[in-house]
């Protein structure tokens, strides 16, 4: 790739955007776009203004369905065959191998981030400093605490120390070797921690099986590559989208270019959203550093550990005899039904994981005798057992359960519940718009996480007791509408 030309940055009509006229950073990568061949739709303009969260995309114009907003040559895809220090990742390329498949990545962006010659430099000012990065790892213990029981403290947790097992073991082995290129003092474990961020919120991973990207695949390597989701990569002015779950646009990568297309129509003014996935307000917290607003996320969903369901069992169940549920655990781990970092997961309409769930209860509240027959057949299920978990554990049809299943279930939700660190009325109150705009943005998210999670489970409870929602779970007037 060589150094764009200096000219104005242009959309497809030659016009520069007014806006970003205003934002150095901003015109200087526009410009650079331009120099590569990016083509941008002169409907669209990139700018904080408008945005729901540092850079956006909206419309100028009034756009249809399936027009396309910009294409980006694959050329100017950022990863380490794009790189500067290609060689290198050649040469270290078992070296730098790891379970994430994320290191060669960050190893290139610590690089080029700390380079101020890089050809990538006017991509990389976009973010000086890495420090708008909002995602939970950079949180305080206070601000960590408005997010008990929501699974991603846990998630947080295992991050940083995996991160530093990765730098340590494999990262900076490595790149001492290499002191012409790497000075350990810079590219430190709190640089390769802010890549990790940078990566976690920004890359993206082409869906398919095609690697493109992937240094020096051999014949032999095909069949295992295939089973192998590709590495992650970085796509400028693709990533300057910001993200929710009824999104209108779409990244579509083809052969030589990625092209950013109107998933349905546009209006004139109306900010332009890719998706990241199907993704829940947690996971989008963890990884993306923000939530949607309540109840704008329709794939939110609140997972119940595994370990938690096994810790309600054994206190629930300590004065009935005949029960070894340590061997009945141990049978459901060895059929993979469940494991120590396992959830059941809740969603909007019950149960995402009915067969696992079904086959735990069912497990758990047999008599002894039945365990032991169930145990001789190895736990076999025929179709019609799975297609009854579908079925029975289903919003509509939880309060159909037996007793016990609804016995212990709900308890479970209970437990799960009294782990926040507010009721569902006090969150309420919060998410009115006066007490809303008051809260830190960390605190807005964490409470739209909580509230999700909670108006969730509290529905699983009444469709299991049919007893009704309170005023506090139905979703009423005065709640805030989009993030302040």
């Amino acid at each position: 790739m060589s150094d764009p030309p200096t000219k104005r940055a242009k959309t497809t009509e030659g016009e520069v955007p007014e806006e970003e006229d205003k934002d150095i950073a901003l015109h200087k990568f526009m410009e650079w776009c331009h120099g590569l061949n990016f083509n941008v739709n002169s409907k669209v303009t990139v700018s904080k203004t408008g945005s729901c969260s540092h850079y956006g995309m909206k419309a100028v114009g009034d756009i249809p369905k399936g027009e396309t907003l910009f294409d980006i040559p694959r050329g100017c895809l950022l990863h380490p065959e794009t790189s500067s220090i290609k060689d290198f990742f050649v040469k270290n390329k078992e070296k730098l191998d790891s379970a994430s498949g994320w290191v060669p990545l960050l190893v290139c962006l610590m690089y080029e981030q700390t380079n101020p010659t890089s050809k990538w430099r006017p991509y990389l000012d976009l973010f000086p400093n890495f420090l708008e990065q909002e995602l939970p790892m950079f949180w305080n213990k206070q601000e960590l605490a408005e997010l008990q029981g929501t699974g991603v403290t846990e998630a947080v947790s295992r991050d940083l120390k995996n991160i530093e097992d990765e730098y340590c073991t494999i990262v900076l082995p490595c790149i001492a070797q290499y002191p012409d290129l790497f000075n350990t003092k810079v590219h430190n474990l709190s640089l390769y921690k802010r890549m990790v961020a940078f990566v976690m919120s920004y890359s993206f991973t082409e869906p398919s099986n095609r690697l493109p990207i992937d240094l020096d695949i051999s014949e032999n390597d095909e069949d295992e590559n295939e089973s192998h989701h590709p590495p992650p990569v970085m796509v400028p002015l693709a990533d300057a989208l910001n993200h929710v779950a009824k999104n209108n646009a779409k990244l579509m990568f083809e052969k030589d270019r990625l092209k950013m297309i109107a998933s349905k129509p546009i209006r004139k003014g109306q900010e332009i959203f890719n998706t990241f996935g199907e993704l829940a307000n947690w996971q989008l917290l963890h990884m993306y550093g923000f939530a949607e607003p309540y109840p704008e996320n329709i794939f939110d969903t609140v997972d119940i550990p595994m370990k938690t369901f096994l810790t309600h069992v054994r206190e629930s169940s300590k004065s009935e005899s005949g029960l070894d549920l340590a061997v009945r655990w141990r049978f459901l781990e060895q059929l993979d039904v469940v494991s120590d970092e396992g959830n059941f997961v809740i969603g909007e309409d019950g149960i995402l994981t009915p067969e696992e769930l079904h086959t735990t209860l069912k497990v758990c509240t047999m008599t002894k005798d039945e365990f032991e027959d169930y145990r001789n057949k190895d736990g076999w299920e025929s179709d019609e057992d799975n297609e009854e978990a579908d079925i029975i554990l289903s919003l509509e049809n939880l309060h159909t359960l037996p007793p016990k299943w609804k016995q212990l279930l709900s308890g479970v939700i209970k437990v799960s519940l009294a782990k926040y660190v507010n009721t569902i009325d006090e969150d309420r109150s919060l998410l009115k718009k006066d007490n809303y705009a008051k809260l830190s943005r960390q605190k807005q998210f964490a409470l739209d996480v909580r509230v999700g999670q909670k108006i969730l489970l509290h529905k699983t409870l009444q469709a299991i007791t049919r007893e009704p929602l309170t005023n506090s779970v139905c979703p009423g007037q005065g709640d805030h509408c989009t993030i302040a």
